[in-house]
Formats: structure tokens, C-alpha cells, sequence
């Protein structure tokens, strides 16, 4: 809602499967960063100055690249694991993306925010897209996503008016002619 301000021609939701987790890695980290940055002295930034950026998550984010402050540690110190991190790591992590979109409150999540996205797309006119992005195999072999998984968020983002892109196919055919 909050982007209809600045009256977009087009909205495109980058979607990742372990977006209807209930926990967000990113998140968190972003309020860690924001609380260190409201909290931690910055010897360059008059406190005005931090009070303001403390809101961008740009500068939070570009901060804790920054070694010499010590974000690594801060977040790493702060966050719990991230669930889909861990699943994987494991023997099946397929089954763990599985169980997120095929029921409970996850499955919910999708299927409201989705529902959300189609509903004031259409009420404003705007064209919106949910482009599908795929897991990657930790041995570089390309997309490792569950097909099944894929075409649920499509059929899902088909009822609510959105037209899904899933990038599994254009990833393959990088692949497959070397462009990765």
C-alpha cells in the first residue's frame, strides 16, 4: 500500500519459497541493525543524522557490511537460525518447502497476501506480477526447487488475479548454454 504513492505502471513481488515462513531472516536482521544504529554511537553521524538513517534500510543494510562497526557480530549474536536455512542443509529440503505452502498458518500467509496483492492491483489498475524464484543447489548445479512447489504459487497467484513468472525454466536454459 504504501508504494501506491508513488504510482507504479507495473508491480512485480519477487517471491522466494520460504516467504510465507512466519520468521523473516531479513527481518530481523534489518530491527537488529535498526535498534544498533539508534543505540550505538557513530563518531561521523550527529545524532539527528542517526535518528533519520536508523528508518533507511539501505544505510542499515550498507552499515552492516561495514566490519569496523561490528554488525556481523551483532547479528549473528541476535538472530535465531533461519528455519529454511537450515531445512537446506538437510537430506530433503524440498519436503520443508513443501509443508510451508501445503497447509497451516504459512499456507494462510500465501494465500492472504497474495489475495492482498491481487485485490489492490486490480482496485488501482496497476498490472502486478509474482515472479517465482528458484532455490539453488549448494553445489552449483543450478535450480534445486521443487516443481510441485512452483506451480502451487502459480495456481495460487492465478486466483487472485496475478500472473506468475517462474524463473526455474530461464535458469535451466542459462545453464544449459553456459550464460551462468
Amino acid at each position: 500500500v504504501t508504494g501506491l504513492a508513488f504510482e507504479p505502471d507495473l508491480v512485480l513481488y519477487g517471491y522466494v519459497l520460504n516467504d510465507p515462513q512466519a520468521f523473516s531472516v531479513e527481518s530481523a536482521a534489518i530491527e537488529a541493525l535498526r535498534e544498533r544504529a539508534r543505540s550505538a554511537p557513530l563518531e561521523a553521524e550527529p545524532s539527528a543524522w542517526r535518528r533519520i538513517l536508523s528508518h533507511s534500510r539501505l544505510f542499515l543494510l550498507t552499515r552492516h557490511f561495514t566490519p569496523q562497526r561490528g554488525n556481523a557480530r551483532t547479528l549473528r549474536d541476535s538472530l535465531p537460525p533461519d528455519p529454511a536455512y537450515a531445512a537446506s542443509r538437510g537430506s530433503d529440503p524440498a519436503a520443508y518447502f513443501r509443508r510451508l505452502h501445503e497447509s497451516g498458518d504459512s499456507a494462510q500467509r500465501l494465500v492472504d497476501g497474495l489475495a492482498t496483492l491481487g485485490r489492490i492491483a486490480s482496485e488501482q489498475g496497476i498490472p502486478a506480477r509474482v515472479v517465482v524464484f528458484p532455490l539453488f543447489s549448494d553445489d552449483g548445479r543450478g535450480p534445486a526447487s521443487p516443481a510441485d512447489v512452483h506451480a502451487r504459487v502459480a495456481s495460487i497467484a492465478s486466483r487472485s488475479g496475478l500472473a506468475a513468472i517462474d524463473l526455474v525454466p530461464a535458469f535451466e536454459r542459462a545453464r544449459a548454454t553456459g550464460q551462468t
